[in-house]
């Protein structure tokens, strides 16, 4: 008999022996536990029927575990399962009236007990060991037929037991044993999770599309190399990518390490003085592909080459011997900024040898880091003409909206030039997806109230924390054997999530290695893992919170299935109005297409300071008369560096030398000061070091963090989360750069109570409003969601791509993804919004001028929240003994000035003008705005805490979280850079703000101080305290140019003249204000 008959029977009869243990602890409560009684119920779990003969056959493998009590000519016997020894021996003992002996004997009550994971699987190994056994000795004999009315089964002894076969693959510790295909079925069928699975579409298999390994372009010996790793076929599009760069092109297109791997090593085939460079963002991923390509270079047969990771990492005394000896250099653009191209001189034998540059993860370059990349990148270029080198250029990305135009954008290169292998000529393979999307149960009003002390009985609208919910699901993944990553936005999320995670499930998840190597069966992470980090079979990833964007969605979800398996991708929503309106609108979520990856090299500001950086390398070759010769065609056009140059000139920061027939431009001392303040990635230089100073234990050094980043983490009772374990801090010395914690298990996470103060260094740009479109009062805009339905259409000037705010009318399909299936989407859901009316084709501009400008951002941590672990729920407000050093750093924002009329309208009837209205209206503007520009949630902020004395509180204010990078007195040197997200959004604030307002007007709460799915925010500094959705709508429709005044509620009576008419306080202001007057004093800022 084959084996595979063999193998279907033993995962069924596995299958059932576990159903038989689940189905005993569920009726453990019963008097008597016919076989007739736990027939459906073990059908139910297993989905197998269930018969004496079945029963007889399970009692024959596991008689310990499994008896049937008279079943001599007894249809219906009683079936008593034990955990222990000798069961036979504890039925026969048993008398015909002890009724209690008669029921299941497993656990101690008796009520139903749920079987410890543990325990079902150490008696599942010894059941799949039993049963390997009999059927190495029963072979080549067919299996016995399970579900018949078969005589007793006579277990032959095996003649060797080495002889048995392999084992199946691990039982799961649940019934049904769901996979990352039927996971969402499972989920479906537990009532404890009822309706919040509100999408499950199912995208199809497609098939890979293979080429010959002979008909490659590949060398003998390559292809040797590549056979011998397994590889009979290639791609299409590896085939593709690899005939390109044989011709001498340039390629772009998806990332596969085969595509760079093997023009190197074939380079250094060809001519052992050749040399690669190969850049990844990441010391992770270079790491991760160093091993690859030495194993391919060894199985060619190239013994000579050899591959280096030139990182911060690297000794000083290695360096000099590594750019003699090595053939590939692994780094990171910024090891290329500050000391290849700088030092370029010792780099000389390298660069003429230059043949092959790889930008790994060409899509993780967007922004002012990938802008900054770019003109690096066009320095290399500029730096290699002059040693004589043209290299060929590898772009490998993800899928983005425009992988052509994005890698020219960063090689400087025309388009006409690249050679693209995009999407459509993918021939990779891929399962089954599943998308699902979960939103969290409702808390009820006395619940919800809990979270803070000073909310009255239904004054919160919130949801179960999504922390709660992922680390349930991830421990039913891990449970089931599915191998998960869960994807988090930051780490002190990641950190708590392993916590809760740990505690439900009692296994370790952290260790990335562990991952690789397939101990693991799940592992919480960042953003870093979703490059392209070989971690080998994943099944499913989950994501706790949505993706700045679609395109780091689908890049994430790509980490499972990897290897044609069925794969599931669940996103869980946060308490946010944009990721609820997703959640209930999975549509909308779905049919988003994929973003454009967004760099400018060109812009002005960064391009004087890159300037500045190619004249120290080499000077600036200016063209003679008349001055329109290219001189520095791998920089830019002389059109396009003429104004920063010219800028550069005026600040002292180049100097004109040479003749008048060879003009030229070098660096001064003050340009190469301000060279040295270039940071490609805006990372703050100042470090913390946390060392652990347990009493009885040796002190060790745990991390090392931004200053930044210590500042809103370390402070004095703060909880700092590490590997999964808390610790607390006993001393923190920010200034010299040193925290000291403490080991202590504690129920608690803390967060800190922040005051941010902003100050407007000036303003260097104006939107003035181009008119206002008001609606007739009669006209009210019904309740609508955002995205609306049809779009307000906006102004040619403002550039701002509707589709982006109207996404439920998108109908672009997402690569890879089919189209949207409805009978997906028809999985019990909330109460859908009303549906929205087609909007007027009206232009919206915002009432007033937008006002851009340079600003100084100070936080300080005058206090912190103690809340619990695993739900959030509020346990405690602390205060500090003394406010911590307010931490500063110079950014950009816009802001809009409401008249004073406004201001007092509202406070006549009561409404808080600031905190109230200016407030809300920010939190919906920062939720709504991944929708209008390419930013995440957490890259703008707002005045959260409006303190007195503040100078811009009345204002309408947004900034960029972010430092501008340019040191402490950018502001007096340059403006905002252009291209900075604030610049970005002012174009597109007036359809922003009427999108804020259709937001507003669909939820239906009707709270005074609103909920999650309008104008609260999770990361709310003044935990949403004091906010007014009435005074918000208010404040929204003058913005809007929109008659406001007829909707002012009316004033309150006068109080009588026995009362003194005050407003009674909130418990706890008086505290606050107190915090806030001591923290002015300590810090002197007002």
């Amino acid at each position: 008999m084959s084996d595979d008959v063999w193998a279907g029977w033993l995962t069924k009869a596995e299958r059932l022996f576990v159903a038989v243990l689940q189905a005993s602890s569920l009726l453990q409560g019963r008097e008597n536990t016919l076989l007739s009684q736990m027939r459906p119920v073990i059908e139910s779990l297993c989905g197998l029927p269930c018969d004496v003969a079945t029963m007889r056959i399970l009692a024959s493998l596991r008689g310990d575990v499994i008896a049937l009590e008279d079943e001599n000519d007894n249809p219906d016997p009683r079936v008593v399962c034990q955990i222990g020894p000798n069961v036979r021996a504890a039925v026969s003992s048993c008398g015909a009236a002890d009724n209690k002996r008669r029921r299941t004997s497993f656990g101690r009550g008796g009520s139903a007990v749920k079987i410890p994971p543990k325990v079902m699987e150490k008696h599942a190994r010894s059941f799949r060991e039993a049963a390997n056994a009999f059927a190495a000795a029963t072979k080549p004999r067919a299996p016995p037929e399970l579900c018949t009315s078969a005589a007793p089964v006579a277990l032959p002894e095996p003649a060797d037991p080495s002889a048995a076969s392999a084992p199946l693959p691990p039982l799961t510790t649940d019934i049904l044993a769901p996979s990352a295909a039927t996971f969402c079925d499972w989920i479906r069928s537990q009532p404890e999770y009822s309706g919040q699975l509100m999408c499950c579409d199912r995208r199809a298999a497609r098939s890979a599309r293979l080429v010959p390994l002979e008909s490659s372009p590949l060398s003998e010996s390559l292809r040797g190399a590549v056979s011998a790793r397994g590889i009979a076929q290639l791609y299409s599009h590896q085939d593709a990518a690899l005939r390109a760069l044989s011709a001498g092109e340039h390629a772009t297109g998806s990332g596969k390490s085969l595509v760079y791997a093997a023009p190197t090593v074939q380079a250094v085939l060809d001519d052992a003085r050749a040399r690669a460079l190969l850049l990844f963002p990441t010391k992770a991923l270079a790491q991760d592909q160093l091993r690859s390509l030495e194993a391919l270079a060894e199985a060619a047969g190239c013994s000579h080459f050899l591959a280096a990771s030139y990182d911060g990492d690297t000794a000083q005394v290695d360096r000099p011997q590594l750019r003699q000896r090595a053939h590939a250099f692994l780094t990171n653009p910024d090891m290329l900024h500050a000391s290849v191209l700088p030092q370029h001189a010792e780099w000389a034998s390298v660069l003429r040898q230059l043949k092959l540059v790889v930008v790994d993860e060409a899509h993780a370059y967007h922004g002012v880091f990938g802008s900054h990349v770019g003109l690096v990148l066009r320095r290399l270029r500029r730096i290699c003409a002059k040693y004589g080198s043209r290299p060929r250029f590898v772009c490998c990305s993800a899928t983005i909206a425009n992988p052509l135009q994005h890698a020219a954008r960063l090689l400087g290169l025309a388009e006409e030039g690249l050679a693209l292998v995009g999407a459509e000529q993918d021939g990779g393979p891929a399962g089954e997806r599943t998308l699902a999307v979960w939103l969290p149960k409702e808390l009820p009003p006395s619940a919800a109230m809990e979270w803070h002390e000073r909310m009255a009985p239904g004054g919160a609208k919130r949801r179960v924390s999504c922390l709660s919910d992922a680390a349930r699901l991830l421990a039913h993944l891990v449970r089931h054997g599915v191998r998960t990553i869960a994807f988090v936005l930051t780490r002190s999320v990641a950190e708590l999530l392993v916590t809760a995670t740990r505690e439900l499930v009692g296994e370790p998840l952290r260790d990335k290695k562990r991952l690789f190597g397939g101990e693991l069966h799940a592992v919480v992470s960042t953003s870093a893992l979703e490059l392209g980090v070989d971690v080998g079979s994943i099944d499913a990833t989950l994501h706790v919170g949505l993706p700045a964007t679609m395109a780091s969605l689908w890049q994430q979800a790509g980490r499972a299935g990897r290897t044609g398996r069925p794969s599931l991708t669940l996103v869980l929503a946060q308490d946010s109005p944009l990721e609820l309106y997703f959640a209930s609108h999975p549509a909308a979520l779905l049919a988003r297409p994929i973003e454009a990856a967004a760099a400018n090299p060109l812009n002005a500001e960064l391009l004087q300071l890159h300037l500045l950086a190619a004249a120290q390398e080499q000077p600036l070759r200016l063209p003679p008369p008349p001055g329109d010769a290219e001189t520095e065609p791998e920089l830019c056009t002389w059109g396009e560096w003429k104004e920063p140059a010219t800028a550069a000139i005026k600040a002292r920061e180049l100097k004109m030398v040479g003749s008048r027939h060879n003009p030229r431009l070098e660096c001064s001392e003050l340009g190469a000061a301000a060279v040295r303040r270039i940071s490609l990635r805006e990372i703050c230089r100042e470090k913390v070091r946390v060392v652990d100073v347990t009493e009885g234990a040796m002190s060790v050094e745990l991390e090392t963090m931004e200053a930044a980043a210590a500042q809103l983490r370390l402070y004095s009772g703060a909880v700092f989360l590490h590997c999964g374990a808390s610790y607390l801090v006993s001393d923190c010395d920010l200034d010299a750069g040193l925290v000291r914690v403490r080991r202590e298990d504690t129920s608690y996470y803390t967060e800190p109570r922040d005051h941010t103060r902003v100050a407007i260094m000036g303003i260097t740009r104006t939107l003035q409003p181009a008119g206002r479109t008001s609606q007739p009062a009669a006209a009210e805009p019904a309740p609508a969601v955002v995205p609306a339905s049809e779009p307000v259409a906006a102004p040619p000037s403002t550039a701002l791509a509707t589709a982006a705010l109207a996404t439920a009318a998108l109908a672009t399909p997402t690569p890879p993804a089919a189209s949207v299936s409805p009978a997906a989407l028809a999985a019990p859901t909330q109460p859908a919004a009303p549906a929205a009316p087609a909007a007027p084709a009206t232009t919206t501009v915002p009432a007033s001028a937008v006002h851009f400008g340079p600003m100084r951002v100070s936080k300080s941590v005058y206090g912190y929240r103690q809340k619990a672990k695993l739900t959030g729920k509020l346990l405690d407000k602390c205060e500090l003994d003394q406010p911590m050093k307010p931490h500063s750093f110079d950014t950009c924002g816009l802001w809009l000035d409401p008249p004073s009329a406004l201001r007092d309208a509202l406070e006549e009837r009561g409404d808080a003008f600031a905190r109230g209205g200016l407030h809300a209206a920010e939190h919906l503007l920062l939720s709504l705005a991944p929708l209008a520009v390419s930013c995440s949630v957490f890259d703008l902020g707002c005045q959260c805490t409006r303190r007195k004395g503040d100078e811009h509180a009345e204002r309408l204010l947004l900034f960029e979280r972010i430092s501008g990078g340019a040191g402490s007195e950018a502001h007096k040197l340059r403006p905002p850079r252009r291209g900075c997200i604030a610049a970005e959004l002012g174009p597109k604030l007036g359809d922003l703000l009427a999108a804020a307002h259709r937001r507003l007007l669909a939820c239906d709460c009707g709270r005074p101080g609103g909920c999650p799915g309008c104008i609260q925010i999770a990361r709310c500094g003044e935990y949403n305290e004091g906010l007014s959705r009435q005074a918000c709508d208010i404040v929204l429709r003058w913005s809007l140019g929109m008659e406001w005044e007829s909707h002012l509620p009316p004033l309150p009576a006068k109080p009588d003249a026995k009362g003194d008419g005050e407003t009674p306080m909130l418990k706890g202001d008086a505290s606050e204000t107190e915090t806030a007057e001591r923290l002015c004093l300590v810090c002197g800022e007002g």
